[in-house]
């Protein structure tokens, strides 16, 4: 990172300091003799280089005329070449521009049919939210049935078993009067055996019935899962029909200031990125973006958000900041936030800004 030069005791170079690599001159004329060089260096972080020369006059002058000679030469050698190959220019600048035709018709016909497809989205939710309405009034009709059904069956358990009641304890009379009266007749026995096997099948009838009513009851409740289930995935699946984010890149001049646009990606709405040391989009250190996506929500949620980023970003949702970890005079450390917010039915546009000074670079979004 940083490094001064000493003279014979006298400082001429300084550039004590971080700092990304660079290269100081300093010419004077040294007399006959011997000088006395001194080098102080330090690395801080990131790469360690450090280069010394010294050169005198005629060394200098030979290097350049050796430089330039070769520098002649190669472009000599690339004038023969590109003379050889005018032809072959001429015939692919024929084929660049019948590719450029080609392309602008293949853009119209995209746009054309990107319009069709955002159309047929908006008319299949619509038949999607009309649905969904009419599915839940089916399972509230549903629900309700059962409430009665369940009425019905608990009140004719109640009048069945006050008749059994009744019978045991008339029967119970009966044998107690046959019992004390010897001459009872066989005839009202057998009629009071054939109330009993009457009651017994009638018996047997209200358990098949109640055991009917009951099998119904668990198809509908089993059918009103199966609705709810349904629901559940037609609002799933218009929530997850967001595309990813539309993202804008740029140079950085300072930081937490964006330069010159440098050019466009994507990413998915929810992504995790570790650069590490190398190159991003098309540059090492100082570079940003700006990244736009949106979201919809069939019914008010509460949603839950995180971000973590080295170095710094800033979020915004339908415009308001809800996040940032954002330097201006300076690069801040590795950072992130979460938070949770609520958000009502509709859609929604999200924003994230993100830029990247020098050193390690990574980044990590989740929407929920």
């Amino acid at each position: 990172d940083g490094a001064r030069l000493y003279i014979d005791g006298k400082l001429v170079i300084n550039r004590w300091r971080c700092q990304s690599f660079s290269k100081s001159i300093y010419r004077k004329r040294l007399e006959a003799g011997s000088h006395l060089l001194e080098l102080h260096f330090f690395e801080w972080r990131g790469a360690a280089r450090v280069q010394f020369d010294i050169f005198g006059l005629e060394l200098i002058f030979a290097l350049h005329f050796a430089r330039l000679q070769s520098r002649m030469d190669e472009l000599e050698k690339k004038l023969v070449e590109s003379l050889k190959n005018a032809g072959q220019i001429a015939r692919l600048e024929q084929e660049i521009r019948g590719l450029a035709k080609n392309i602008s018709a293949m853009e119209m016909v995209l746009k054309e049919r990107a319009l069709a497809l955002e159309k047929e989205l908006a008319e299949t939710r619509q038949q999607t939210e009309g649905q969904i309405v009419s599915l839940r009034e089916e399972v509230k009709t549903l629900a309700q049935n059962i409430a009665e059904m369940e009425a019905m069956l608990s009140s004719a358990l109640q009048s069945l078993m006050e008749s059994i009641a009744s019978v045991q304890a008339r029967v119970a009379e009966v044998e107690e009067n046959l019992a004390g009266q010897a001459e009872a007749t066989a005839a009202q026995i057998a009629s009071v055996h054939e109330a009993l096997t009457i009651l017994r099948d009638s018996l047997a009838v209200l358990e098949q019935a109640v055991g009917a009513v009951e099998e119904k009851q668990r198809a509908l409740v089993s059918e009103t899962q199966a609705l709810e289930e349904r629901v559940t995935t037609i609002e799933t699946s218009l929530s997850e029909s967001t595309g990813g984010w539309e993202v804008h890149w740029y140079e950085m001049v300072a930081p937490g200031v964006f330069g010159a646009k440098i050019g466009t990606s994507s990413f998915p709405l929810n992504f995790a990125f570790d650069w590490g040391y190398g190159r991003i989009y098309q540059l090492w250190d100082r570079v940003g973006f700006k990244a736009y996506a949106r979201i919809y929500l069939p019914r008010g949620s509460r949603c839950y958000v995180k971000v973590a980023a080295n170095n710094c970003f800033a979020l915004y949702v339908d415009g308001k900041k809800v996040l940032e970890h954002w330097g201006i005079d300076e690069a801040l450390p590795a950072g992130e936030g979460e938070l949770e917010l609520w958000l009502a039915a509709g859609w929604h546009d999200l924003e994230l800004h993100y830029y990247e000074w020098e050193e390690t670079a990574w980044l990590s979004f989740y929407w929920k």
